[in-house]
């Protein structure tokens, strides 16, 4: 019987210890903001670590027939409420921002798509 009990518990152990390893995996989730102005489209990195917004290079995407077009980047900045990106554009249409995942564990993230008229 206790050798039963040792042996299940070891398994719970070594379950439990698998299961931390694919959580820390996964890295640290983030989230993109889009808003639009008069001269084009801003937004903030957001992050439970700061290492995950800050400094973050921004794409600012324009979706076309054709699929999608790059229009610009920025680096995440501090600014008061948190890390704040905006790029310029000279025309409306419907746009997305995003970043790409980092090598020291923040994940991906993209905004919602936004339509302005500018």
């Amino acid at each position: 019987m206790k050798k039963k009990l040792l042996a299940t518990l070891a398994c719970m152990a070594l379950m439990s210890l698998a299961f931390a390893g694919l959580a820390d995996a996964r890295g640290t989730s983030a989230k993109v903001t889009i808003k639009a102005n008069t001269i084009g489209f801003y937004g903030y990195v957001k992050s439970s670590k700061d290492k995950c917004a800050s400094g973050r290079e921004v794409k600012l995407f324009r979706i076309t027939n054709s699929g999608k077009e790059k229009v610009g980047t920025d680096e995440a900045q501090a600014n008061n409420d948190g890390y704040m990106w905006a790029i310029g554009v000279d025309r409306g249409g419907k746009y997305y921002a995003k970043v790409s995942a980092t090598d020291n564990g923040c994940d991906a993230a993209k905004s919602r798509i936004l339509k302005a008229e500018l």
